[in-house]
């Protein structure tokens, strides 16, 4: 009879030290499930604002060549808008560029 109590003290030690185990490991997959759910959030934010600077990209890329058009018949003073827009464009095209690689960066990380 002390030897089954002994051994049934013993499976409930190791039972306890089991649901420890699974209580921690509960944890940390809640934690995990916080951390993937913030990174789907933050690529989620990413990928519109991503979209929102692509279509100020073409918004621009159509006022540039009205402008362009505009400039063609204003002269010599146009060449000065040109080159504001043509930077401009490129500001706005480094910036998409950016957030592209952001993008790329939280899909490896989420």
């Amino acid at each position: 009879l002390k030897e089954l109590l002994a051994k049934l003290k013993d499976r409930e030690n190791e039972v306890a030290k089991y649901q420890n185990e699974n209580s921690h490991l509960q944890s940390l997959l809640a934690e995990r499930s916080d951390q993937l759910r913030r990174s789907e959030a933050k690529l989620k934010d990413a990928l519109t604002t991503t979209a929102e600077l692509k279509k100020e990209a073409a918004r621009s890329a159509k006022r540039a060549e009205e402008t362009y058009d505009e400039m063609v018949e204003l002269g010599p003073e146009a060449e000065l808008n040109e080159k504001r827009l043509e930077r401009e464009i490129k500001e706005k095209s480094k910036r998409i560029g950016e957030l592209e690689e952001e993008n790329g960066e939280l899909k490896v990380f989420g």
